[in-house]
């Protein structure tokens, strides 16, 4: 599990390193975009009855759409499904979560761009026959790469928890979900923002 690790961030360290010696095409400069998203778990886990459990490793998917900002902040809202096996007891937890996230953009005019970021929002999980919602928040790493003005093909890392739920699992039981990915999609930029208006004629 560690070692799966190191190797992801060894992956996102090499290609964030090269942004400092790459150009490329440059992106538009502000204004909505929308994202599409699919991962795969490389570590996951949870606690009930007082024991830890590992969740097995699976796909994920995420849609988001949200506003690039000239300062190299990106700000937009989270759709996301998760599903992993339970190991030992055989059982699916179904994680639904919508987030608010914040981004920001390094080496804007490279054609590598590693960005950081971090969302709140809540969580919906079902497990056992038996679901709770709560409060979620995640952190993100990853790097873009520009494959065209308005075009971004995004490989990222997320690490995502929901600290307090509670289920009636054989009495009322508090549960933990934590779940970390490797994510790879694309991302769009629909156009940039308005410009001010022409000046009027001269007299």
């Amino acid at each position: 599990m560690k070692n799966k690790l190191k190797r992801t961030l060894a992956l996102v360290a090499l290609m964030t390193g090269a942004s400092a010696i790459t150009a490329g095409v440059a992106n538009a400069d502000e204004g909505w975009y929308g994202r599409l998203d699919a991962g795969y778990s490389f570590d996951g886990h949870g606690e009930v009855f007082g024991t830890e459990f590992d969740l097995e490793d699976d796909w994920m998917g995420d849609v988001g759409f949200g506003y690039s900002f000239l300062n190299g902040f990106r700000a937009e809202g989270e759709l996301a499904y998760r599903n992993n096996e339970v190991d030992l007891i055989f059982q699916e937890a179904e994680v639904w979560s919508l987030m608010g996230n914040l981004f920001y953009d390094f080496n804007r005019d490279g054609q590598f761009r590693p960005y950081l970021g971090a969302g709140v929002g809540y969580g919906q999980v079902n497990f056992w026959d038996e679901g709770d919602s709560s409060w979620a928040w995640q952190a993100m790493a990853g790097v873009g790469i520009a494959l065209s003005e308005r075009t971004t093909l995004d490989i990222g890392i997320r690490h995502f928890v929901i600290p307090e739920l509670e289920m009636d699992l054989d009495g009322t039981q508090d549960v933990e979900y934590v779940h970390d990915a490797v994510t790879v999609g694309i991302r769009h930029q629909f156009g940039a923002a308005a410009g001010p208006p022409p000046p009027p004629p001269p007299p």
